[in-house]
């Protein structure tokens, strides 16, 4: 008997935002791939560098992609949001992938070996292992030592099916009045998690994550060093804002912005038919 070879489908989602010095290997690692059925939505968060043009110059003879240029700074969650949603319209089985702009996939057969352990486990959600790259060092990360709750380290992927009904205001923190900025990919996947998904830990190395240029930023939890305050760094980032003690408040937007994008956003929603 012929067991006919299946191709699932990956939808790449990729935020990004001024990353200029690292477009070029995050877009390779993704169109290298030996893997024929993907797309990619990539969101630019209304960067103020050279990314709009280096992007869409490299995807100007390239197929398979939805590319959408923010006209306001909206925060890696409202965008992730938006792709999501995004995705599910263009496939409903989809199987999506984070992938910020900054990073890029470890090696050419990550699809494809992504492919193989979602038919062979019959798994709804994948994660973990992933390299941690300071600019000069690799390093290698088994596990997820930032939280207790939720196991789950890059590379993350899973069925879209299991993220449908997310809405806003499952990234906002009552007591403190605040809707989460970045990292909510927690959010996602905890919401995930709550319908019981068949989770596996991806066996090997797929992703590098670029702690290099997240320290451009004074939001980076890698600033932070045990004998040091909390280091700042400028670059003209679009939120600047104080960082306060509490952990919840370094990752989350003033509740009055937040108002104005939700506003916009319904806007554009519509406009895109989202």
């Amino acid at each position: 008997m012929i067991i006919k070879k299946i191709n699932l489908h990956f939808t790449i989602l990729v935020c990004s935002y001024n990353v200029e010095k690292y477009y070029l290997k995050n877009l390779n690692s993704i169109y290298q791939q030996e893997y024929p059925n993907l797309t990619i939505i990539y969101i630019n968060d209304a960067s103020i560098d050279k990314t709009d043009e280096l992007v869409k110059e490299y995807l100007r003879t390239k197929d398979n992609y939805i590319y959408l240029k923010n006209g306001f700074n909206m925060g890696s969650s409202i965008n992730r949001y938006r792709a999501i949603n995004l995705a599910f319209e263009f496939n409903p089985k989809t199987i999506i992938i984070y992938l910020d702009g900054d990073d890029w996939f470890y090696h050419n057969n990550v699809l494809k070996e992504l492919n193989l352990i979602y038919q062979k486990e019959k798994c709804d959600i994948t994660h973990g292992k992933m390299i941690k790259w300071d600019g000069k060092i690799e390093k290698k990360l088994n596990h997820n030592t930032n939280t207790k709750s939720l196991p789950i380290n890059h590379l993350k992927t899973g069925k879209i099916e299991y993220f449908q009904g997310l809405s806003l205001k499952n990234y906002y923190i009552p007591f403190l009045n605040k809707f989460i900025h970045f990292t909510g990919e927690l959010i996602e996947f905890n919401y995930a998690l709550s319908f019981n998904p068949k989770i596996i830990e991806n066996p090997n190395f797929y992703y590098l994550y670029n702690v290099e240029n997240s320290m451009h930023y004074d939001t980076s939890p890698y600033l932070r060093n045990k004998n040091q305050k909390l280091k700042q760094i400028s670059m003209n980032h679009t939120r600047k804002k104080k960082l306060l003690k509490n952990n919840l408040e370094k990752i989350s937007l003033d509740l009055n912005i937040i108002k104005s994008i939700i506003l916009k956003f319904k806007i554009i929603d519509l406009l895109n038919n989202i």
